[in-house]
């Protein structure tokens, strides 16, 4: 869960799987508020399984690990014109670029209610615990693991990037902090990540 205080109002939660938000909240937010989004449909199919009120949008976007069938650039067809609260964990850090994480982020605060919230997990450059994860899980599963690092922001990548074409298949892109808020063009906060809550990740927290 990206925030524990969230009970009520309506919330999109991109990036959903089998509705993970509701699946941590323990039944203290109402399904019929909630609108999940994912490119797996077998993750949605489960998800309705549990929470059969809940609102599960399945969309046919491209996805490198997830959906590589998928359109470029395709967008759900969404139920609400706009939500009070818009959450995403652990989405938007895989499998994507800079330029294609900004242009989510464009979008999904046009889906945003004036005086709305959007809670959005990122992966810190400086979170050595959680970087220190993610290297040994490739090595573990892959049998290597490259990087492509500047400055500002680092992309961790499965396999040989010298031997493999496919070594994009599985991208994990980490940020500075101080370089993410520069990209982020709207009125937001970060915060670190909360393990006590189950979050390795860190969050922005961008105001409508």
């Amino acid at each position: 869960m990206l925030h524990p205080e969230i009970t009520n109002g309506t919330v999109l939660d991109y990036g959903s799987g089998y509705g993970k938000f509701l699946y941590t909240s323990d039944g203290n937010f109402p399904q019929e508020n909630y609108t999940a989004v994912d490119v797996s449909k077998d993750a949605l199919a489960e998800g309705e399984k549990f929470f059969p009120r809940a609102n599960f949008v399945h969309y046919d976007g491209f996805n490198l690990v997830y959906n590589r069938t998928g359109i470029p650039d395709c967008r759900p067809i969404l139920q609400d014109r706009y939500y009070d609260t818009i959450i995403s964990y652990s989405a938007l850090p895989v499998c994507t670029t800079i330029e294609d994480s900004l242009e989510k982020i464009n979008w999904l605060y046009d889906l945003l209610r004036p005086g709305g919230k959007m809670l959005l997990s990122w992966l810190d450059v400086d979170n050595q615990m959680i970087t220190d994860y993610f290297y040994k899980k490739r090595t573990k599963d892959y049998g290597s693991c490259d990087t492509i690092e500047t400055d500002d922001y680092i992309y961790l990548c499965d396999n040989k990037l010298s031997k493999n074409s496919e070594c994009t298949r599985q991208i994990l892109l980490f940020f500075k902090e101080a370089y993410l808020s520069s990209l982020i063009g709207y009125k937001h906060s970060l915060a670190p990540p909360n393990p006590s809550l189950g979050c390795n990740q860190s969050c922005i927290i961008i105001e409508k």
